[in-house]
């Protein structure tokens, strides 16, 4: 037996057997079983160092396990952040798509049925100042509509009505102007004529601010 391993007791125990058996004192039965203590108490710290280090690693790999299903989870979480984001954009794009085309068409109608009723209800051609002064008037009042309305829209911090342009209403008016004022027309060909037009200048800018937008 290593005697390293045996406390100072134990050691100073031992020689006193030993001292004894050589003088025929202690029987060797009594020998044997010390020795048998001691080879017990061995064996018993032995279980209890290893199951200390048995529950250490299983401490250790359960807390990895642990960690492990944490990151996961927060891998799960995110990527459904990620998609709920994504829709929620996505719809807001699309939202915003359709308030436009919506305003321009607006737009579009609004000054059509103008043109409608300055051709078959007014003397064109004697009262063409009152009527120039109206296409102002109804162009700058449908354009600033469509301004409002796309005000109440905004996509990644700016609101869509920043992207209209004021040369846009100049061309409206120059389209019911030489629509309206076409000698050589009768009233249905006026109005078949500018519908044309401003539902192609409706449209275009419809896109530009769309593609502006997104």
């Amino acid at each position: 037996m290593n005697r390293a391993h045996l406390p100072f007791v134990v050691y100073a125990g031992m020689e006193s057997l030993i001292a004894g058996l050589s003088q025929g004192v202690i029987p060797g039965l009594i020998v044997l079983v010390y020795l048998i203590v001691v080879k017990w108490l061995d064996h018993k710290k032995q279980i209890r160092e290893d199951n200390i280090t048995i529950s250490m690693d299983n401490r250790i790999n359960g807390l990895t396990n642990h960690v492990s299903d944490i990151v996961e989870s927060l891998s799960e979480v995110s990527l459904l952040l990620k998609s709920v984001t994504s829709n929620i954009i996505e719809r807001d794009k699309e939202k915003c798509k359709f308030s436009i085309e919506l305003a321009f068409s607006g737009l579009a109608k609004e000054l059509s049925d103008f043109a409608f009723v300055t051709i078959f209800n007014n003397h064109i051609d004697t009262n063409s100042s009152i009527i120039k002064n109206n296409i102002r008037t109804a162009v700058n009042s449908e354009y600033y509509k469509v301004y409002s309305v796309l005000g109440l829209y905004e996509y990644n911090g700016k609101r869509i009505n920043e992207h209209l342009l004021t040369e846009w209403k100049a061309e409206l008016i120059e389209a019911l102007e030489i629509s309206l004022f076409k000698d050589d027309a009768d009233g249905l060909n006026k109005m078949n004529t500018f519908r044309t037009k401003v539902n192609l200048i409706a449209k275009n800018c419809s896109n530009y601010v769309y593609n502006n937008t997104f």
